[in-house]
């Protein structure tokens, strides 16, 4: 038996220290998804307790069907697509979300093909520009390509995490990224029509 489920067999049987070490051995990992997710450090760790809140009530549910960590990811992840949907009452525009130096630097960066020491400024001002766009995504998409992405996970592990198919995840992870440059078009668009 490995170290999580003899923790999970102790917290069941009333050791509540088992579940404090679930939750230090887990909880920068859970930290970490959320973060690359929500991309806010204060949601990131309300979106973490919750989490833990949640596992707290549900372990003695936990049948072993999958890896304990498995379960723990599907359930941090299930609660980020909650938070991003809580947030849709906030309206993204790419209009307001740029302001007019980050449209024209946008510009400037899907022009760019290269990259080299001298670039070190634009390839991260891409980055933080990339973050922006990211949030303009349908939750679902913007899960999939962070996990793919940010986390490095494999289309299985995203799968076991989302509670989809590899192949659904693939079909996600292609419209994401065509959605991406469809934004990333707009934005070049909206400045350079002007």
């Amino acid at each position: 038996m490995d170290e999580d489920l003899k923790l999970i067999e102790a917290f069941k049987h009333g050791d509540q220290q088992a579940f404090t070490a679930l939750v230090t051995k887990y909880s920068n990992k859970v930290f970490g998804r959320i973060y690359s997710i929500m991309d806010d450090a204060n949601e990131a760790d309300d979106i973490a307790q919750e989490v833990f809140l949640n596992v707290f009530y549900s372990l003695n549910s936990f049948r072993g069907k999958s890896s304990f960590s498995t379960w723990l990811y599907r359930i941090t992840v299930n609660e980020c697509l909650q938070a991003l949907r809580k947030r849709k009452n906030k309206v993204f525009s790419i209009e307001t979300a740029l302001n007019e130096n980050e449209h024209l630097k946008l510009q400037d960066i899907l022009r760019s093909n290269e990259e080299n020491a001298e670039n070190k400024l634009l390839r991260e001002e891409r980055e933080r520009l990339a973050m922006k766009l990211l949030k303009a995504l349908p939750d679902r998409f913007r899960v999939v390509l962070t996990l793919r992405k940010m986390e490095n996970l494999s289309y299985k592990d995203i799968a076991e995490n989302m509670g989809i198919s590899v192949n659904t995840v693939k079909v996600w992870l292609f419209r994401a990224r065509m959605k991406l440059k469809e934004l990333a078009d707009s934005a070049q668009g909206i400045k350079g029509g002007n």
